[in-house]
């Protein structure tokens, strides 16, 4: 397992202060606060730069995000794809944030990687054991977010001037939402260093916080309701529980992307439990969302059973069978495998 920083800012510094470029930031699939908070301050702070830059995202972002700064000039894949295959074929620069694989922006997987066989590629990135073959990388696990991670290289780099109330509050919401409002993976004093700097531009944390986990739909908290009543598995004895959702449920409650969002934590909420996960069947999948306490490491559970990866307490992946299947899987972990 690779934790050793990589940081290429010299190089990527080069790039930024050198002459015009047009520039793709990609963001991962099922995009979040930090995908989409880093994507935008990144984007603006490029345009700043005098870069011709577009923002990418493979499919919807949250509902809850849209308020954020600049959101709707985010080009989604499946609304303009056409327009996305010319701006990547005219690029000189693609840049990856909050993603260690270009696999995971999916739908775009091919062409990315055909065409980072001629192009420079940049990552961004706070997960662990990034993909070989990136030309450049400015990469450390050992931060909240991709967001923190993107406003050190600003300061890094001599920018820290730079930053606007706009791109702080695209930021904010970035160390916020990947912290679960700062109740983990924020300890580190740097993550609270870049929090009060945002406040000196005059960012409103109150109406951020309102904004993004207080906007529920109806339909959306009936889902919570129903997903804590009716579809809670808890094993008491190993200290593990789950949430598994079909979907028949998530039509049942009109699901929109975003709705389950945060879900998984209600299950690290109980006293005795160190280890959640969050199942949803989307069809195609069942995506996988994993939690958890201490020395439980749910990356490696995340990699040696769903396809994917992630944090020590805090991962996902992908399961590529039934609902009823993944369950099964899912009760054999907790009962053989979560050591406290």
């Amino acid at each position: 397992m690779n934790t050793d920083p990589q940081k290429d800012t010299e190089a990527i510094q080069k790039l930024f202060e050198g002459k015009p470029s047009n520039i793709v930031i990609f963001g991962h699939t099922h995009p979040d606060g930090d995908a989409v908070g880093a994507g935008l301050a990144l984007r603006e702070f490029l345009i700043l730069k005098g870069h011709n830059v577009n923002f990418v995202l493979p499919d919807e972002f949250p509902e809850f995000l849209s308020w954020m700064p600049d959101s709707k000039s985010i080009l989604i894949h499946h609304d303009a794809d056409n327009l996305i295959e010319t701006l990547i074929d005219k690029a000189e620069i693609l840049i990856f944030v909050d993603l260690n694989s270009p696999s995971r922006v999916e739908s775009l997987e091919h062409t990315i990687k055909k065409a980072m066989h001629s192009k420079i590629s940049i990552l961004f990135d706070h997960h662990i054991n990034p993909e070989k073959g990136f030309t450049h990388m400015f990469w450390m696990t050992d931060v909240s977010s991709t967001s923190e991670l993107l406003f050190d290289f600003i300061c890094e780099t001599g920018n820290k001037h730079l930053i606007t109330k706009c791109m702080a509050e695209n930021l904010y919401v970035g160390i916020m939402t990947d912290t679960g409002s700062f109740s983990y993976s924020c300890n580190n004093p740097g993550t609270y260093l870049a929090v009060s700097y945002f406040f000196t531009l005059g960012i409103d944390g109150s109406y951020i916080h309102q904004h993004v986990y207080n906007t529920f739909t109806e339909d959306r908290l009936r889902l919570l309701g129903f997903s804590l009543s009716q579809r809670l598995s808890v094993n008491k004895d190993s200290g593990g529980a789950y949430i598994a959702l079909s979907a028949y449920d998530l039509e049942k409650f009109n699901y929109q992307v975003g709705d389950t969002e945060g879900l998984v934590n209600f299950t690290m909420s109980m006293q005795g439990i160190h280890f959640g996960a969050l199942m949803t069947d989307l069809h195609k999948y069942i995506k996988i969302s994993l939690r958890s306490e201490g020395l439980v490491d749910v990356n490696t559970i995340a990699r040696q059973f769903f396809n994917g990866g992630g944090h020590r307490n805090a991962a996902g992946g992908y399961f590529y069978g039934s609902l009823s299947e993944a369950c099964d899987i899912m009760d054999e972990i907790i009962s053989k495998h979560i050591k406290i």
